[in-house]
């Protein structure tokens, strides 16, 4: 058994940290608002609240990993497993640079390592869009998460 990590670390650490931010925000806005207007300050950490609930979800969810076993691969996060894929389904390998992190300005391209299965003709347009309707599997590349998975399952 092989475990690589589908994501930068860094990428799952920011929305945690924006999650428990936002979860701090709203603790301090609750005990504030004790002794003053009731509808108003309920609002503002209702909404900080749901804010942390949403970004630490999203957190656990791209805290994604490819487990690579004897005979198939999983694609899971911290709730779930993603994706179930067996070797011998496994069609194409390649590299692309996709765009990853866009706003209006630009945009910044990263190169993913992507694997598709024979069930799934659809390839990948753009960077981070690994889901559980399609059987198919983007990595981060790196000359390491190249080589295992060329050696696993090339």
């Amino acid at each position: 058994m092989v475990k690589i990590k589908v994501y930068s670390k860094y990428m799952y650490l920011i929305y945690l940290g924006i999650g428990i931010t936002c979860l701090l925000f709203g603790i301090y806005f609750s005990i504030d608002s004790i002794n003053q207007r009731f509808v108003p300050h309920v609002l503002s950490y209702s909404l900080f609240f749901l804010m942390a609930i949403v970004f630490t979800y999203y957190s656990g969810y791209l805290n994604q990993d490819l487990v690579i076993y004897e005979n198939h691969i999983v694609l899971k996060n911290v709730f779930y497993e993603m994706i179930k894929i067996k070797k011998s389904e496994i069609t194409d390998i390649e590299n692309h640079l996709l765009p990853t992190y866009q706003s209006w300005v630009s945009t910044l391209n990263e190169k993913y390592i992507c694997i598709y299965s024979e069930s799934c003709e659809i390839r990948f347009t753009k960077g981070g869009s690994n889901n559980r309707k399609l059987k198919r599997i983007q990595v981060v590349f790196s000359e390491k998460n190249y080589s295992i998975i060329k050696e696993k399952l090339g």
